[in-house]
This record gives C-alpha cells, sequence and structure tokens, in this order.
C-alpha cells in the first residue's frame, strides 16, 4: 500500500461521514477529509514506527481506517463542547 491509497482511503472516510452524519459532524466537508487524511497518514506511518506492521500489509489499510475514524471521532467530540 503506498501513500496515494492512505490518502484515498482518509478522503473516503471523511466524505463518508460528513455524507453519513451531516449535522452531528459540525464540520465542513474539506475539514473533515482533512483530518481523516491526516489519521489514516499518522497510524500508517506510527504502526510502521513501531513495528506492529510494514507497507503493503492488511494490517496497513486496517490502521489507515482506524486511524482516520478515530480522529474524526476525537474532533467531534472536541467541537461538541
Amino acid at each position: 500500500m503506498n501513500f496515494t491509497e492512505i490518502i484515498l482511503i482518509g478522503v473516503g472516510i471523511g466524505v463518508a461521514a460528513r455524507v453519513l452524519r451531516p449535522n452531528r459532524l459540525h464540520m465542513s466537508l474539506w475539514l473533515a477529509i482533512a483530518l481523516s487524511v491526516s489519521g489514516a497518514l499518522i497510524a500508517t506511518l506510527g504502526g510502521n514506527l513501531l513495528g506492529l506492521y510494514g507497507m503493503g500489509e492488511m494490517a496497513t489499510t486496517i490502521g489507515a481506517v482506524a486511524g482516520a475514524i478515530l480522529t474524526l471521532f476525537m474532533a467531534a467530540l472536541v467541537r461538541h463542547r
């Protein structure tokens, strides 16, 4: 898995979050995309540096998805307060 695929995962999750939860997310589409892409990249690089998984493994995809969702979740909690 290369960085283009990781970025596309982040964009897809950001758009999906904004479309599926438009009123509850309380952020613009661009902010949702930027946060989910950054979360996917941080989770992928963090897992790589910690030795949890290598690039190209299925765990990389799972980590990118989990990082993107977790970043959006944390941002929604912070913005809600």
